[in-house]
């Protein structure tokens, strides 16, 4: 994982828990974009749009790891009080 992405989570994650409780999400945004301009390295940036924030970054773009993120993070939604 490069040093970007490792800044680009980091920041998601901690504005994330900050306000994790506090604004309600209704609605996500899923986007992909380039770490760095004219190469291949993409990465999922997902973002609360109702509340205008970024809830995480996955470091590709493959079907595969964003259905597991979703997964998660509905097992996540039902396990909170």
């Amino acid at each position: 994982m490069s040093l970007d992405l490792l800044v680009l989570r980091n920041i998601a994650k901690q504005k994330q828990e900050e306000l994790l409780h506090l604004l309600p999400i209704e609605m996500i945004g899923i986007d992909e974009i380039a770490m760095h301009k004219g190469h291949k390295d993409f990465v999922v940036v997902i973002s609360d749009l109702t509340n205008k924030r970024v809830i995480d970054v996955l470091e590709d773009r493959k079907k595969v790891s964003l259905k597991a993120y979703m997964v998660d993070w509905d097992t996540r939604k039902s396990t909170e009080p």
